[in-house]
């Protein structure tokens, strides 16, 4: 799969990326359907719709949608669940969820797991699954889940149809070999 921001920062019209998509020989698209996605949750519902036919009617598919979802009260998220499950989506990527300055990493990750939890039972009721993905720091040094066992932890005890690991080779290997690299030479 392609993440399709690379295409929203070329301009294509979504037909020509699933066109491209298809040609490069790739299974299908991971749209961002988050603020400044290529798809803006709110009132523009039928572009993802189109984004979706788009895909089904060549040789592209929509099986990811990436999310700002982090929780079951982030806007639009029971919505956009259920309208992504019609759509014949499987599954989609979490937001980013943010660090709290000085609390304990223990306590953090108790109250992620119960976030976690009200998700995974409405993925379940749903049909869908929500994936958690390793991310490098990118200047944000406050996020939550960049290190691929602070993962492991957060997704543990889940039913993996509920909740899962999307795994970024790029992002393990700035975390866990770049940055990990520079920290054994400080």
């Amino acid at each position: 799969m392609v993440f399709t921001k690379v295409y929203q920062e070329l301009k294509l019209p979504f037909d020509e990326a699933a066109d491209i998509t298809s040609e490069a020989g790739l299974d299908g698209v991971d749209s961002p359907v988050r603020p400044g996605g290529e798809i803006v949750p709110n009132a523009q519902w039928t572009i993802c719709r189109d984004t979706s036919r788009s895909c089904t009617e060549g040789t592209c598919g929509l099986p990811l949608l990436t999310t700002a979802i982090t929780n079951t009260a982030s806007p639009h998220a029971e919505t956009l669940l259920r309208l992504a499950k019609r759509l014949g989506i499987q599954f989609y990527r979490l937001g980013f969820i943010e660090r709290q300055a000085g609390a304990f990493a223990a306590k953090q990750m108790a109250e992620v797991k119960a976030q976690l939890k009200d998700l995974a039972a409405l993925n379940k009721e749903i049909g869908i699954c929500g994936l958690l993905q390793n991310h490098s720091p990118s200047g944000r040094t406050n996020l939550f889940r960049w290190d691929l066992s602070e993962l492991h932890e957060a997704v543990k005890g889940f039913a993996s149809e509920q909740l899962g690991i999307a795994f970024d080779i790029g992002h393990a290997l700035v975390v866990h070999v770049m940055i990990g690299a520079h920290s054994s030479r400080s």
